[in-house]
């Protein structure tokens, strides 16, 4: 997967760390509770990534820190994922965060 994300990435921090193989990652899914944090440091990247999708609705910066929640909250739900399915569990908890933020901010609008 390529994670790369063209002007968001570079305005937010080109010093992401690069995501993880998949030897790496099967690694550090064993034992999630130990891994977390570099769990979290090595998907930023990706959640820039899925939070650039929606850049258009909201700040870059806002929707990037509603997505670190989102997958927080994917890798404290982790049990039982493999790696295969790691990316596809984070990108639902992240997305999902990033949209209930953005139709909460909708409706604050129209009150």
């Amino acid at each position: 997967m390529n994670f790369n994300c063209k002007g968001s990435e570079q305005m937010i921090s080109p010093n992401l760390a690069h995501p993880l193989s998949s030897k790496e990652l099967n690694i550090m899914l064993q034992d999630v509770e130990s891994n977390k944090t570099k769990l979290i440091e090595h998907s930023l990247r990706y959640v820039v990534w899925v939070a650039s999708k929606y850049e258009k609705y909201e700040d870059i910066e806002d929707l990037i820190q509603i997505g670190c929640i989102g997958l927080i909250i994917a890798l404290h739900n982790m049990e039982g994922i493999g790696f295969e399915q790691y990316y596809y569990h984070v990108k639902e908890y992240v997305r999902c965060e990033i949209e209930r933020y953005i139709e909460n901010k909708e409706r604050q609008k129209t009150k």
